[in-house]
């Protein structure tokens, strides 16, 4: 329970990460705007109602964009400054997800080896784990304390 539960967080951040991470998604957005304006001019008679159709997605697409690129600006904002180890309280936050992170994938790994050595895999994963839960515990303290 407590592994698949762990696998779900983590394919969720893997997701969400590739989500917001897109860097061709404004391209995709002009072409689909060159797409519907090709589309309009092409088509030798709109009714009203198409024409309506045309101009509301072509708002809720500006909309779109624009939220896009907002959360594009911040993503990027708080993402440059990258891992820094030389920070001394934020680097027990790296350690803590390193820790946890090499933990997940040594569990993953000792399960799927669980008879052909297997056991020195959950060891490690146990060490990794506690490394992690020691350096969030540490963390918390700097950070909070």
């Amino acid at each position: 329970m407590k592994l698949k539960l762990l696998l779900s967080f983590f394919t969720l951040a893997l997701l969400s990460n590739s989500v917001w991470a897109l860097p061709h998604g404004e391209k995709k957005a002009k072409e689909a705007t060159s797409k519907i304006e090709i589309a309009s001019t092409t088509s030798k008679a709109l009714t009203k109602a198409e024409i309506k159709d045309l101009k509301r997605a072509e708002r809720k697409q500006a909309r779109f964009e624009k939220r896009l690129a907002f959360v594009q600006k911040i993503m990027k904002k708080k993402y440059d400054a990258g891992i820094d180890f030389q920070d001394p309280v934020n680097k027990w936050m790296w350690f803590w997800i390193f820790g946890w992170g090499a933990g997940l994938l040594l569990s993953i790994l000792g399960a799927a080896t669980l008879f052909s050595g297997g056991g020195i895999l959950w060891i490690l994963s146990y060490l990794c784990w506690l490394f992690g839960t020691v350096s969030l515990v540490i963390w918390l303290v700097k950070k909070f304390g």
